[in-house]
Parts: C-alpha cells; structure tokens; sequence
C-alpha cells in the first residue's frame, strides 16, 4: 500500500487531468439584516443585463481552458500557469455556468464559503432540467472524473458521483474570512461533500473566494487558492 505523500494531493490529485466546476456568486446586502449590519463597499466590474441581473465577469472565460486544443494551444492562464508549472503533468480545464447565484446577506455568516446556500440554489436552478449545462455545453457529470481519496494517497481516476473540485468566485463577499474582506481574498482548497444537488451526490473539494477586481487579481488569487 502507498504511503501517504504530498505528491499525492490532499483532496485532489497532483498530476494527470482535472476538470474544474466554476459558479459565479454575489451576496444581496440590499435585504437585512445583514451580519455586523455590513453594507456592500465594494461592487467589481461584473456586467448587467438589461433587467439589471448581474452577469459573469467579462473575464469568465480567461480562467480555463474547456479542452486542450489539437495544436496545444492553451488560453487559459490557469491551465497554461499549472501546465508549465508542472512540466506538462498537471492539466486544469473547466468551464463556468452562465448564471450567476445570489446569496441574500442574511443567509451567510462571517467565515461561512456558504457551500450550503450555493448547492441549494444550483439544486432549484431550472426546475425542469435533471442536470445544469456550463455556458461551453458540459454536463455536471463532466466535472466528476476522480474519486475522493484519502490526504495524501493516491487518487483513483474514476466517477464517485461528485463534482470534484468547485470553484465558487464572488463577485462582493465580505464575510468570507472577515467583516473586511477584501475584492481578491478567500479560502483555499476545503474538502467538503456538501449536500446533493441535480444529479450529483455533492462536491469532493471547493475553494471559495473573491475575485471581483481587475483580471489580473482575480486570476492571481486563483492561482493562489488552487495552490
């Protein structure tokens, strides 16, 4: 039996191919109250329709790559930034869903990723639909390649039901690890099953953080949470 090792990954593997779930979010500070009577002090760039429904970031698609193209071209700075980092061993893909999630500012406390609020809303997104398509086409079931494994064994490259790693990317949460947080700040990779949500049984990892800023910031702290 292997021994535990780092280069084994805590939740998720450290080499071969990974597939990363992305949702946009953004707390409501509007209805109170609202933890330490908080008020929204910073609001990013993120763009609104016509109904004045925030959209994801201009940026959305700059974080991954869905796939690796034929001529391997790489787009995205995360996938192109963990692909040389690693030598080519470590592939990031992924995609985003076109939706963003609002979170009234009642429903989250300081310190809470709000995992929870975020699966719950995903779950009631399209009553009609068994599963959610990402703004490139993929099915949640994309997103489960690996099975969640034991810090630092090795991790079988196999479906376990769970989205294997979520990135949840706020567009003005304040209370993710204090009443100040500022617009590029947040948790790194958690393990955390959450809750089942459509047709997944939950979430094997997440990291939960903002990244409402400029594009450089936000891709800078990804960088850095994933890591």
């Amino acid at each position: 039996m292997a021994q535990p090792a780092i280069r084994h990954g805590v939740g998720i593997p450290t080499r071969d191919t990974l597939r990363i779930l992305i949702v946009f979010a953004e707390v409501d500070f509007k209805d109170g109250p609202c933890p330490s009577n908080l008020t929204e002090d910073f609001a990013g760039s993120w763009p609104r329709d016509r109904q004045g429904r925030t959209q994801p970031p201009t940026f959305a698609g700059a974080f991954l790559d869905r796939e690796i193209s034929a001529d391997g071209q790489m787009d995205g700075f995360i996938t192109r930034y963990y692909h040389e980092a690693s030598f080519g061993s470590y592939i990031l893909l992924g995609d985003y869903l076109p939706e963003v999630v609002t979170i009234p500012c009642n429903d989250i406390r300081v310190g809470n990723h709000a995992l929870t609020q975020i699966l719950e809303r995903l779950s009631a997104m399209r009553p009609q639909d068994t599963t959610l398509l990402t703004a490139g086409g993929y099915p949640l079931s994309a997103f489960d390649i690996w099975s969640a494994g034991k810090s630092g064994q090795p991790k079988l490259k196999e479906p376990d039901g769970s989205i294997d790693l979520l990135y949840i990317i706020w567009r003005n949460n304040r209370m993710l690890t204090s009443v100040n947080t500022i617009d590029y700040a947040g948790f790194g990779v958690t393990g955390a099953r959450g809750k089942p949500f459509k047709d997944m049984q939950g979430v094997s990892n997440m990291a939960s953080f903002n990244a409402s800023g400029a594009p450089e910031k936000a891709m800078h702290i990804t960088v850095a949470e994933h890591l």
